[in-house]
């Protein structure tokens, strides 16, 4: 009995780092929901993403991994001025 929990516990510890991770916060581009130092607990690959939550991008243009807020969803209208769309978004 007591050599079983032991091991239940080492098996729920490995469950929960494979589901979860922690990471530190850097910089002030999510200031004031975030502050510089915090640490923060994500869900690797839920199952859905929606908008207004926080994410971890890892991209191979960025040194290192970004936390941002999904702003927009597929279907989502996206403001412009004048009828202008802004040049990072257009295509060409």
């Amino acid at each position: 009995m007591f050599v079983a929990l032991p091991a239940v516990c080492v098996v729920s510890i490995l469950l929960l780092r494979s589901r979860f991770h922690v990471v530190s916060v850097f910089g002030l581009s999510m200031y004031p929901y975030l502050n510089a130092g915090d640490r923060v607990i994500i869900e690797r690959r839920p199952d859905r993403c929606g908008r207004g939550d926080v994410v971890l991008i890892v991209s191979p243009g960025w040194p290192g991994q970004v936390i941002k807020r999904i702003a927009a969803v597929g279907g989502d209208r996206f403001p412009c001025d004048a009828g202008v769309v802004p040049q990072a978004m257009s295509s060409s």
